[in-house]
């Protein structure tokens, strides 16, 4: 649960991004108006839109690469991160995506950064991509689609810090590949390929398995958004010698906890039960005929309520 919590802070920051630019009425004006092909229409780009977009960009350290996708042909296509619709609009996933028009955003399934395909001296990266539509205020219509990538292994890549929780993860997507893994040497990869099988079959894990005369705790989680399941695998043996530990140590304490307590009723009681000995002595000594006795009275409570009392009987 802790590193599904990390990938969904990654992933709710891009998607705040994401929102803060495409609800900017200064972004969807400069996308929603004609592109003059001329020196003003390259001054405002460089001047005006580039650093407001630049400027939420910057700002977000997870993101690996941000490009729009405008109705607008007017925009020269494949310039400065601006491409036309048309190169998309016949793929699957955003066929639907656009034919949905209550649909504001969507996670993309894992793969190759469009940089690598537009620029071509990018370093290859597998990235998840986010979608979301950048909606007219005037006429509540679709005027583009701004993409905004996440590499996987910036994703992924804090999961290996507290090796507390797990031995060994994987991150599979909806198709059964691996997108992300950090199995340990003692560990067969056999084992990782036998769990993707059983959650094929299943869809989740959560049980106890015995793998090469050895037994190991699984259990997977889904991540929600990028439509990933992450698995992660201990060995029983962790837990079994940390509890051979606890057999040890909790007798001891209950021990050491039982002397404790009776050195300390013992001394409570002798506190209490001194004073009344000593008014016990004195009644003793009035039974024997000496009245010329005073006890101390060196409290107010009932112990010494009865003190004076007694005193109070002897002077009489």
């Amino acid at each position: 649960i802790q590193m599904r919590e990390m990938v969904h802070q990654k992933t709710q920051s891009i998607e705040r991004t994401s929102i803060a630019i495409t609800q900017n009425p200064h972004i969807l004006k400069y996308f929603g108006d004609p592109f003059e092909y001329n020196r003003k229409g390259y001054e405002s780009y460089i001047y005006y839109f580039s650093p407001l977009f630049s400027s939420y960009i910057i700002q977000n350290r997870y993101i690996h690469h941000s490009l729009v996708y405008v109705a607008n042909t007017s925009f020269p296509d494949a310039w400065n991160g601006i491409y036309h619709l048309g190169r998309i609009e016949s793929e699957e996933q955003y066929k639907l995506f656009l034919e949905d028009r209550a649909l504001l955003q969507q996670w993309n399934p894992l793969r190759d950064s469009v940089m690598e395909q537009y620029i071509k001296t990018a370093v290859k990266e597998k990235v998840f991509t986010f979608s979301r539509k950048l909606i007219s205020f005037n006429d509540d219509r679709c005027i583009g689609i701004l993409e905004i990538e996440i590499a996987a292994k910036t994703l992924f890549d804090n999961f290996s810090m507290d090796a507390s929780v797990v031995d060994s993860y994987f991150v599979i997507d909806d198709t059964g590949n691996i997108v992300s893994e950090d199995i340990s040497e003692s560990m067969a990869i056999s084992l990782r390929a036998e769990l993707i099988n059983m959650i094929d079959e299943n869809g989740s894990l959560d049980q106890i398995i015995k793998h090469d005369n050895e037994h190991f705790i699984i259990k997977s989680i889904t991540i929600d958004g990028i439509g990933c399941r992450l698995v992660g695998i201990t060995p029983l043996s962790a837990f079994m010698a940390e509890g051979l530990d606890y057999r040890l140590v909790i007798p001891l304490v209950i021990f050491v906890a039982l002397i404790f307590f009776g050195f300390l009723i013992n001394y409570v009681a002798n506190r209490l039960t001194r004073r009344l000995k000593s008014l016990v002595e004195g009644i003793k000594s009035v039974r024997e005929k000496h009245i010329n006795i005073k006890m101390p009275v060196d409290n107010k409570d009932e112990v010494g309520e009865l003190t004076e009392s007694f005193n109070h009987m002897t002077d009489r």
